[in-house]
């Protein structure tokens, strides 16, 4: 059973994974019977010789030769069955994150790969303008810059490596700078890795991802880490330049800061900070998304600003509420509000995406529950519940469902990306909490052994070296069916 058991486009899943157990449930059986006929044997022949003393080393060489059999098969079942779940990535499964419709073609675009230089999480995850290279930026314990080959030769590469970058919690945009360069603007993030005891920035780090070189941008208007962040276009605010802006977050300290409510955005024409509307709540470790107005209301102009998931007290119950800004040619108008979650399905520090302007994709996060807590520091927290579903949410209808793909740990703080010239979806690191509510599985054997826990994948500090690909169009498909009715 070789890796070309597991499941191409065009290929049928089922045969191929049923050829793949057969063989293996066959090779299981040959090698009971052959114990049996052994075993057997050396028994009638240790008797015949009077030779009894004997019989114990026997034993011993045969369970050990048998056992290490055994063993194999067991990994050999393992790896076969997680083929129907996710196989490593490499630059020739590129392909089967692609495949052709058909009536379970959801089911068979994932894939799972291992990050080869640095485990991280609290980091912004974007695709490079110009390469496609996705672009690991900051994140707890990791104050650099990472580069994927996604799409090529499956590389990763550390490009960048600074004590600016040493943030956590980070809202960070792509934009071209004033001279024209491809910029990453860093409008938020925590300083310190002490546990609940980081402190919210006071100043923008600008990256220049043509050179990798990385400098001290302008001072905020007040310390915030743990926002979200967009760039607004420019021509849509009277601005020469895109706005820079930052949703949100938390001003002090992680575990017991003041959420905020404002929407501050960078005006680079002229060097200043403007404030738009506040937020109806207050909130950090949210999502936020710009859609044209078009798509729910065709004719009309102008861009939806969204606002949703996070939680509007340090480790509070999570927001099931969508926020929307228009922003049209008349100006910005007045945040609307309408709850799309139910409480079971309610998260914060989840990674999210747009598809077509329309869905909204939430996947991981953290739902805090339980009476608060003071840790060995002081600091009060809650108990959370990392999730491992995948939630998309209707921005026309506002309606949700839970996808039927997933997935493959249970985790959170990580930010995600979609390629969209292929509608990939692509998770990198995160949180694993505990071994509480992680699905144990194999990735397969040359990632970890067959019974091997998902917990186990993680390093010493709970960071996750790998990455999840989806097709983003598959996991809205995969809701055909299972839409939930508002909540509003």
């Amino acid at each position: 059973c070789s890796r070309s058991y597991c499941p191409r486009p065009r290929s049928s899943r089922l045969d191929l994974m049923e050829s793949c157990r057969f063989i293996s449930w066959i090779a299981l059986a040959f090698w009971a019977l052959t114990l049996a006929s052994n075993v057997s044997l050396s028994t009638a022949t240790l008797a015949d010789a009077n030779t009894s003393v004997l019989l114990p080393v026997d034993l011993a060489k045969t369970t050990r030769k048998y056992m290490r059999q055994v063993q194999a098969i067991r990994k050999l079942l393992s790896y076969c069955y997680s083929c129907n779940a996710s196989f490593a990535l490499n630059s020739k499964d590129i392909e089967a994150l692609h495949p052709q419709p058909s009536t379970n073609w959801f089911q068979q675009a994932h894939a799972v790969g291992k990050m080869n230089v640095r485990p991280r999480r609290n980091h912004e995850t974007m695709i490079h303008p110009v390469t496609g290279e996705v672009m690991l930026i900051g994140g707890r314990y990791a104050g650099s810059i990472e580069t994927w080959d996604l799409f090529g030769t499956g590389r990763t590469a550390i490009v960048a490596e600074d004590k600016l970058l040493e943030l956590s919690h980070v809202g960070a945009v792509l934009t071209k700078g004033t001279s024209g360069a491809h910029e990453v603007w860093i409008v938020c993030g925590f300083e310190g890795d002490q546990f609940q005891h980081e402190e919210a920035t006071s100043h923008v780090r600008i990256v220049n991802i043509e050179t990798w070189e990385v400098r001290l941008g302008p001072r905020l208007l007040r310390p915030n880490g743990g926002c979200a962040a967009i760039a607004l276009p420019g021509h849509v605010l009277g601005s020469d330049f895109d706005l820079i802006c930052q949703v949100g977050g938390a001003m002090g300290s992680h575990g017991n800061g003041t959420m905020q409510d404002h929407v501050e955005c960078y005006d680079r024409s002229t060097s200043t900070w403007r404030s738009l509307q506040k937020i109806p709540a207050a909130l950090d470790h949210a999502n936020v998304a710009v859609v044209s107005r078009q798509v729910c209301n065709p004719g009309e102009q102008g861009l939806n600003v969204l606002v949703f998931n996070g939680r509007e007290t340090a480790f509070g119950d999570p927001s099931g509420t969508l926020y929307q800004l228009p922003i049209t040619p008349d100006g910005v108008g007045t945040w609307t509000s309408a709850n799309v979650l139910p409480p079971h399905l309610t998260r914060s520090a989840a990674a999210s995406a747009v598809v077509n302007d329309r869905y909204l994709i939430s996947t991981g996060g953290l739902h805090h529950f339980g009476p608060p807590r003071l840790d060995s520091q002081n600091a009060m927290y809650r108990r959370a519940q990392p999730f491992r579903n995948i939630v998309v949410t209707d921005i026309c209808t506002q309606r949700s469902c839970v996808s039927e793909m997933h997935l493959t740990l249970a985790r959170s703080a990580y930010l995600a990306t979609v390629h969209a010239a292929s509608n990939t979806l692509i998770l990198c690191g995160g949180l694993v909490m505990s071994k509480r509510g992680v699905h144990l599985t194999s990735f397969g054997a040359q990632l970890t052994s067959a019974n091997a826990s998902a917990w186990e994948l993680a390093d010493a500090s709970k960071n996750m070296p790998y990455c999840e690909v989806f097709n983003a169009l598959a996991i809205v498909a995969s809701c055909k069916g299972r839409w939930l009715e508002s909540s509003s």
